[in-house]
């Protein structure tokens, strides 16, 4: 197989990207490399239509380099791995991933460029054939290590490659077709939380006080001569003071309390005896957190605090408040003329994105300020917004692996009316069956008059709902009482009555082929027949549940693409995707969402049946 590794070097980032300077190539095969390079448009485009046959290597090379030569010369190369991609999948724990951190492992240095517009053609070149000499060097060490993992079985090194490269491109097409952005609702959303912000923050101040504040000026020793009249230090003291409108017995200036200040804050909440249970890790060690990851609000250590100190109940609305201001923000930074892109910061263990800003970790339409934020996401007038979700996917990836194992429990939970959740909370004692029963016939029509029972059961319902999803993957009591938010007496309920049905999940588990190579765990998933990494024993099952339901993810984009092609998907995010078609031809789309998730279940014959569901709308808030 021949491989070449590529790079490009251009004149600006892809938005502003007006011409290529040079394409450089390593040619790879039969373990001779052949290197050069090409610098006029005609020569590129022919280059990459003569090796069309050829897989290309680059870093990036799917989000950057093959974009832009589609934008400029109008070509496209179809057979592409990205080292990136592969950096991701194989040292998921590096915190930087890019060419120059490659280069520094690899004892090659990058090139320095200090202007992409006027410095002489060579220094591009030269800069270019050095990146392509360190992804040369990357890729032999990829190569080694895939041929490790999967013991030189090229057919499956190829497919991971290839799963990779179609995940990329997948963003890539993301990048191409930025969604429609309502700037003016942003604008208007964001005015109204920062005066919310404002009001909470004076509640806050007024219950810390000044205490914590810092001391900005102290009174002079000496205010006063020996003849009564006032020092020049005693004139700036109480002139400050009376442009500070403070009594003049005052001693101390300082700055205003702000309970926005983590330190001050922090402070206050250790004198009120806060224990701190959440860590971020920080330059000097750990650093105690008020909130959970991710705006998941409030930590439990606060949350108990706040029972003896009822002043601290505003923080609930504070952080609130500040955590979707800072998404409104975000919007507007991202803004370019009118759109934004959902983007990726990188792939997890289980291969799923991680994703960037501004479209990551949105609220529910139903949380607060949840649908204003979701409704920033629009489409043009005569177009409609296509929300299609895979249906509850990681319960159904659950019971396909446990069916072996459990096929009763597989077949029960698969009844039509069955709630898993309900019955958690029936066996953990925090559901009765009447409650149930009730709780699944209840009628909002003829029934109103109960609705706060219903309310009740359904809060109930959640708390367990909250369990079954944790304690799937590995949750002890301790993470399930923080996790609901519950007592650790209903989280232990809740953990032993989960295990006491669910024990095949550890059969499946312990089913699993592994190999350690180095200090890493490997698993290997019979759905996808990839490697995954993992951390320990205890993630085994979460990293094979949540990458299968990745790969079946993945699985049905491809198909549903194969018949969309001119109706790119704008935004995917884990089992949902979202695309925006002409009004008409909604019915369609949801028709190819169907045929393509059919496709899947027949591919893959599973042992449950998947299946899709979709919203329409005019925002993302409509269509979700």
């Amino acid at each position: 197989m021949k491989y070449i590794i590529m790079d490009i070097e251009t004149d600006g980032l892809l938005d502003k990207v007006t011409k290529i300077y040079c394409l450089c190539y390593a040619e790879v095969e039969n373990n001779k490399v052949k290197i050069g390079y090409l610098t006029d448009n005609d020569s590129i485009r022919d280059y990459i239509k003569a090796n069309k046959d050829n897989t290309f290597i680059g870093h990036n090379v799917c989000k950057y380099d093959n974009l832009v030569l589609q934008k400029l010369l109008g070509v496209k190369i179809e057979k592409l791995w990205d080292t990136l991609a592969l950096s991701w999948y194989l040292f998921e724990e590096k915190k930087s991933h890019s060419l120059e951190e490659w280069g520094k492992i690899l004892k090659v240095k990058k090139v320095k460029i200090d202007n992409w517009l006027s410095q002489p053609e060579n220094d591009y070149i030269v800069r270019c054939l050095v990146d392509v000499n360190i992804n040369t060097r990357l890729w032999f060490y990829f190569q080694k290590c895939l041929n490790d993992l999967y013991e030189h079985n090229q057919q499956r090194i190829d497919s991971i490659c290839n799963y990779l490269s179609f995940k990329l491109n997948c963003i890539a097409t993301q990048t191409l077709n930025p969604i429609k952005f309502n700037e003016t609702l942003c604008k208007d959303s964001l005015a109204e939380l920062e005066i919310m912000y404002k009001t909470s923050l004076d509640i806050l101040n007024s219950a810390m006080g000044d205490k914590y504040a810092k001391i900005l000026k102290t009174k002079p020793t000496k205010c006063y001569k020996q003849d009564g009249e006032l020092t020049r230090l005693g004139e700036k003291w109480f002139q400050e003071l009376r442009e500070r409108n403070l009594p003049v017995s005052t001693t101390e200036i300082k700055e205003e309390p702000n309970a926005g200040s983590s330190h001050q804050l922090k402070q206050w909440l250790f004198d009120l005896g806060w224990q701190p249970d959440e860590f971020k890790q920080g330059a000097n060690g750990e650093v105690p957190q008020i909130q959970k990851p991710f705006g998941a609000g409030l930590s439990e250590s606060v949350k108990v605090l706040m029972q003896s100190n009822p002043e601290l109940q505003e923080l609930k609305s504070f952080f609130k408040i500040k955590h979707r201001i800072g998404i409104f923000k975000n919007f507007l930074n991202n803004n370019q003329n009118g759109y934004v892109t959902a983007d990726i910061a990188g792939i997890a263990r289980t291969l799923r994105f991680k994703h960037r800003e501004p479209v990551v970790n949105l609220p529910k339409v139903t949380a607060f300020y949840g649908k204003q934020i979701r409704d920033m996401l629009i489409c043009e007038p005569d177009e409609v917004i296509v929300g299609i979700d895979i249906c509850a996917l990681e319960d159904s990836t659950k019971q396909h692996f446990i069916y072996k194992y459990d096929t009763d429990y597989v077949q029960r939970l698969q009844q039509p009316g069955f709630d898993p959740h309900l019955d958690l909370g029936i066996d953990a004692h925090l559901v009765t069956l009447e409650e149930a029963n009730w709780y699944k016939a209840f009628d909002k029509q003829t029934m109103h008059d109960e609705i706060d029972k219903y309310l009740d059961v359904q809060k109930r319902r959640f708390i367990a709902k909250c369990a079954n999803f944790s304690l799937t993957y590995g949750a002890g009591p301790d993470k399930v009482a923080a996790v609901t938010k519950q007592p650790l007496s209903l989280a232990k309920r809740l953990h032993t009555a989960y295990w006491k049905k669910n024990i095949s999940i550890k059969k499946v588990a312990n089913s699993l082929k592994t190999k350690r190579i180095g200090k890493k765990i490997w698993i290997f998933s019979p759905v996808s027949n990839f490697w995954l990494n993992t951390k320990s024993e205890k993630d085994y099952f979460s990293t094979l549940n949540q990458s299968t339901g990745s790969f079946i993810f993945d699985c049905w984009l491809k198909f549903f693409q194969e018949k969309t092609a001119n109706t790119p998907v704008r935004l995917q995010y884990h089992d949902e995707l979202m695309l925006i078609c002409k009004e008409g031809q909604e019915k369609q789309m949801v028709q190819y969402a169907k045929e393509a998730i059919q496709k899947v279940n027949k591919a893959l014959k599973l042992n449950v049946e998947i299946k899709v569901d979709a919203s329409i709308g005019k925002s993302y808030g409509e269509a979700h």
